[in-house]
């Protein structure tokens, strides 16, 4: 394969992991190798073997073969950013039986819950659904002030909730990768010439 002169590697610091499946017989893939992209947090490429293969690259033997894993439409060298906010999200007691009788009409509740997270997923930021379905991780509104569940942690985020509200907010966690090249973090090799 020919090196593209116009395609410079990205460096940025990462890490390895190596892994070995412990109930794997002789002859599978009991061993897997994981790159990953420190900056982005996501894995760059994986490589499945036999422990066989594996035991003879580490004593020494040039090529072996396995399976090769390269995950391109990761965000690699783009930096991670997460945050955690309160969401209001639809109740479930609000939406009636379907129109057999059959339980709770999920379709529309699923619909609306979309459309409540997509309020906040703009500039990248993605929502992680199942918080928002997860009652661990519900908010009370008690004395004028939101509570996570049992806990006595208010939050004193006044835009949220009202006193008397009774709307269901969650705590939902968001994530997205955006482009930070800081120095030390991503730097092109070619510069470092």
């Amino acid at each position: 394969m020919r090196k593209d002169p116009n395609k410079q590697p990205l460096v940025v610091p990462g890490r390895i992991s190596i892994a070995r499946y412990q109930n794997a017989d002789e002859g599978d893939l009991a061993i897997h190798v994981e790159l990953t992209d420190d900056v982005s947090r996501t894995i760059v490429a994986s490589f499945a073997m036999r422990l066989a293969d594996f035991a003879k690259a580490v004593t020494g033997q040039g090529e072996l073969h396995g399976e090769l894993t390269i995950y391109v439409g990761a965000p690699w060298g783009k930096q991670h950013e997460t945050k955690t906010m309160p969401v209001q999200v639809p109740k479930h007691n609000e939406y009636h039986l379907q129109p057999d009788g059959r339980g709770r009409d999920r379709a529309k509740w699923e619909a609306d819950l979309t459309a409540a997270l997509r309020i906040h997923e703009r500039d990248g930021w993605q929502a992680n659904r199942r918080d928002a379905e997860n009652w661990h991780n519900c908010l009370r509104f008690s004395d004028g002030r939101l509570f996570h569940g049992h806990e006595d942690r208010p939050f004193d985020q006044e835009r949220y909730a009202r006193p008397g509200d009774d709307r269901e907010y969650y705590l939902v966690h968001f994530h997205r990768h955006v482009e930070k090249g800081a120095p030390d973090e991503v730097r092109d090799p070619a510069s470092a010439e």
